[in-house]
């Protein structure tokens, strides 16, 4: 039951989609929220117009992330942690990884707690550790495609040739033509 709607009265109607979810990164609900205002403009006389709208908004995002423009607080995933550390015994969610590390180094860890982590190349960081040379941009690129790939499918865009383009490369669809 995923999808996104425009409501007569302007309005957005947004249901399941991952970038709602309470532990999104902040950069992808604003980039999101960007991406929302120009589909609020669309109907059938600008639709060529909205999808080349649509299509440098995501190129624009592709390249922020290949830059690293986004500062780390906007990139950290905020999960609450639902019970003790002790208790997470079958497996180990990236948050309570997080609140290992910060429990080792001294920080208390509480049931409840927020835990802001942010994806390393060697998994996840505690946001307040995270060593900027150490964040997985190719991570935040995924997620970016899976947050906007629904939006443009509807279009008959695709996250993935927006990308190549915006890297200069050619895909073999492309060849063929």
């Amino acid at each position: 039951k995923n999808y996104f709607g425009i409501l007569e009265r302007g309005e957005t109607d947004i249901k399941g989609m991952m970038v709602i979810k309470r532990n999104t990164p902040p950069f992808l609900k604003r980039e999101f929220e960007r991406v929302t205002k120009i589909l609020k403009k669309v109907n059938s006389e600008h639709l060529d117009e909205i999808k080349g709208e649509l299509a440098e908004k995501i190129t624009k995002i592709i390249q922020k992330i290949d830059n690293r423009e986004y500062s780390l607080d906007k990139l950290a995933f905020h999960t609450q942690l639902t019970k003790p550390i002790s208790e997470y015994t079958k497996t180990t969610p990236q948050h309570v990884q997080a609140a290992k590390e910060l429990k080792q180094r001294g920080e208390p860890i509480q049931p409840g707690q927020i835990i802001s982590y942010v994806k390393t190349k060697g998994g996840v960081k505690p946001l307040k550790f995270v060593d900027p040379k150490h964040v997985n941009w190719g991570k935040y690129l995924e997620f970016a495609e899976t947050a906007f790939d629904q939006l443009l499918d509807a279009f008959g865009l695709s996250f993935e040739k927006i990308k190549r383009e915006a890297k200069g490369i050619k895909g073999l669809d492309e060849f063929l033509d």
